[in-house]
């Protein structure tokens, strides 16, 4: 989508920690509702070095709250908007290795705390990843749906929406069930088909449990 200057950068198995609680006590509590970047691989020496994985992190002093994971994203870019949790008083940005091991470089461009949702433009060309996916018992894996933006400073960027929008309704959910941060838990043997629908969009992911 074009270069982004301003953001976080590091190497996989790192983060950056923000503490919550002093941002509402320094901007006020109402000012600290969402957390929004650009998300992706980074350029190094105008180099790619293999998609990477990376980490949204919500929690407190006693536990993690919500995990956002995003499967090796590419050196495209991809527009994320999350809800902070009201409970939450740390939020961390990671990343782990994917493609490349320790040569993967992460950035989350433009990061930002607002109080209102930076894009209400709807999202068009929206797809589900994956499509289908046979993974052991006991095993989790997030489903993505990824649109285009319209319109805006953000015209035609890649956006995955957040999950607690979109709907998912399994066929057999002892088999595969989907949490509210939209992530499939491989609970028991078998087949089991996911609906995910946000508005008028609606498709089908097939999961196996081995």
């Amino acid at each position: 989508h074009g270069k982004f200057y301003r953001g976080i950068r590091g190497k996989v198995s790192k983060g950056i920690t923000f503490d919550l609680k002093a941002i509402r006590k320094a901007y006020g509590k109402d000012q600290v509702v969402y957390f929004s970047t650009i998300l992706g691989e980074m350029f190094v020496d105008g180099k790619l070095n293999g998609a990477a994985n990376l980490y949204i992190i919500f929690s407190n002093s006693n536990a993690v709250i919500e995990t956002h994971f995003f499967y090796k994203a590419s050196n495209e870019g991809a527009f994320v908007q999350r809800r902070i949790p009201e409970g939450a008083t740390f939020l961390t940005l990671a990343g782990g290795a994917a493609a490349n091991a320790n040569h993967d470089r992460i950035a989350f461009a433009y990061p930002q705390i607002t109080k209102e949702a930076l894009v209400t433009e709807n999202a068009t060309d929206l797809k589900v990843a994956p499509t289908i996916m046979a993974l052991p018992q006991g095993a989790q894996f997030p489903i993505y749906t990824i649109g285009k933006l319209k319109g805006g400073a953000l015209d035609d960027l890649r956006v995955i929406l957040d999950p607690h929008d979109v709907q998912y309704e399994s066929s057999i959910p002892d088999n595969v069930r989907v949490d509210k941060n939209g992530v499939a838990h491989f609970d028991q043997k078998g087949m089991s088909q996911i609906k995910v629908s946000f508005e008028k969009f609606s498709a089908g992911v097939t999961f196996i449990t081995n």
